[in-house]
């Protein structure tokens, strides 16, 4: 059962779908994994190289909708280390069922995520992302909304507020100097365009290549497969597109966890400076300008025992 609930103190909506408590847990190359192809899996027998179907376990469903985006039929892969066709395919995927969900009267607004890795919640390792249709609009993109109206794009003076990462003729990718997690990235196009669908091929193209060189220095810099959690804004025609990497990663082997002032308050607290952090990751994004997906297939795994690392 799935029910929407607001919060009286400050109006936002809270998803309660108590069925997700049953959604499966599986491990690396698992027999049973339910997006592997086979007669019982989620994806059946039908060849395919990305795959969406409606999520088993919904956070939302009619008004709403919640998808899953299988990126590959093979287990072991990961979208930093997919070829560069295969991961042009998948922002084709996240651009036609975003345009589709968009048009849906009961949806508000769309969100195109992934959670990376175990360690960021992800239950199942077969390599995946999701896509909320909300049914309302969520308080950040509420918040970003309120305080960006009658005002000109901040997106488009991204230049002010972050730290060069990396530079393509279309796109940005930038360090907050806000960061709210360790090592954030976003990536933002130079043009002013506010959906993936609004995006031209060639923009498509190189956001897919920067994508997955920022997943590949994520790996290079911690040393084993780090995990983050990955969105999609489209705000819309007022507004301009970004995508956003969260790592939970402060070091190597030392996770970032939400503390008091985060969880209740929202306020943020992260200990690694912004020219730290865009000194490190633009070194590491370097090294990959250099490879390609194909070049490293044997991609790192998860780390086995990360460090608990509770200081705020």
């Amino acid at each position: 059962m799935i029910s929407l609930v607001a919060d009286v103190l400050t109006d936002e909506w809270v998803s309660l779908a108590d069925a997700r408590q049953e959604r499966p847990l599986t491990s690396p190359g698992e027999s049973a994994c339910p997006f592997c192809p086979g007669p019982r899996s989620e994806v059946g027998l039908t060849p395919f190289h990305v795959a969406v179907f409606p999520n088993r376990y919904p956070v939302f469903d009619h008004p709403g909708a919640a998808e899953v985006v299988v990126y590959s039929p093979r287990h072991q892969d990961d979208y930093g280390h997919l070829s560069p066709a295969h991961g042009r395919l998948v922002w084709q995927v996240w651009r036609d069922r975003s345009a589709a969900l968009a048009e849906r009267t009961d949806v508000e607004s769309v969100l195109v995520f992934e959670n990376r890795g175990r360690r960021m919640g992800a239950t199942i390792d077969h390599p995946h992302g999701q896509i909320y249709g909300y049914p309302y609009v969520p308080p950040r993109l509420a918040h970003e909304r309120q305080v960006g109206h009658g005002s000109a794009c901040r997106l488009c003076r991204v230049d002010a507020w972050t730290l060069p990462a990396a530079e393509a003729p279309h796109w940005r990718l930038v360090v907050p100097r806000a960061m709210r997690m360790p090592y954030q990235l976003a990536l933002v196009p130079r043009r002013h365009v506010g959906t993936l669908a609004a995006l031209s091929q060639e923009e498509v193209a190189e956001g897919a290549h920067l994508l997955q060189r920022a997943y590949r220095a994520y790996d290079r810099l911690m040393g084993y497969r780090a995990a983050l959690a990955m969105g999609v804004h489209q705000p819309g025609r007022a507004g301009h597109l970004r995508l956003e990497c969260l790592p939970i990663e402060r070091g190597q082997l030392r996770q970032k966890y939400l503390a008091s002032s985060e969880l209740i308050m929202g306020a943020f607290v992260t200990d690694i400076p912004a020219e730290r952090a865009a000194e490190r990751l633009q070194a590491a994004l370097a090294a990959e300008s250099l490879m390609s997906p194909a070049s490293s297939a044997h991609h790192p795994g998860d780390p086995k025992e990360p460090r608990h690392d509770h200081s705020c």
